[in-house]
C-alpha cells in the first residue's frame, strides 16, 4: 500500500509521468487488496493516519505488527475501544489468510 502512495511522488520527482492509469488493472485485481483494505479500516478506527499507519507498520517485524495494533486499540476510550476489538477480530482473520 505504501508503494501506491509514495509512487505519484517519487515517479514526478525523478519527471517520468505515467498516469494512474498506467497501474490501475495490476492493482484493481491484486492478491493482496482484501488484506490492504483491512489495515486501512484498522488504521481509520484508530484515526492513525494511513501513511504513517503503514510506514510504521513496515518498521518492525511481522510477528510484532498485531500486538502493535492491538495496543493501540487497547488505549482507545469505552465504546470506541470495544467497537475497534470487534473490527480487529474480523480483521485478524483476513490477516491471518495471508
Amino acid at each position: 500500500m505504501l508503494q501506491r502512495m509514495l509512487r505519484p511522488t517519487i515517479l514526478a520527482r525523478l519527471s517520468i509521468n505515467l498516469g494512474p492509469s498506467t497501474f490501475a488493472h495490476g492493482e484493481y485485481q491484486h492478491q493482496y487488496n482484501k488484506y490492504i483494505e483491512v489495515l486501512i479500516s484498522l488504521s481509520q478506527a484508530l484515526n492513525y493516519d494511513e501513511a504513517q499507519f503503514f510506514h510504521d507498520l513496515l518498521k518492525m517485524p511481522i510477528s510484532q505488527r498485531p500486538t502493535f495494533v492491538f495496543g493501540l486499540g487497547n488505549q482507545l476510550p469505552g465504546q470506541k475501544r470495544i467497537d475497534f476489538f470487534r473490527l480487529f477480530s474480523v480483521a485478524n482473520s483476513v490477516l491471518k489468510d495471508y
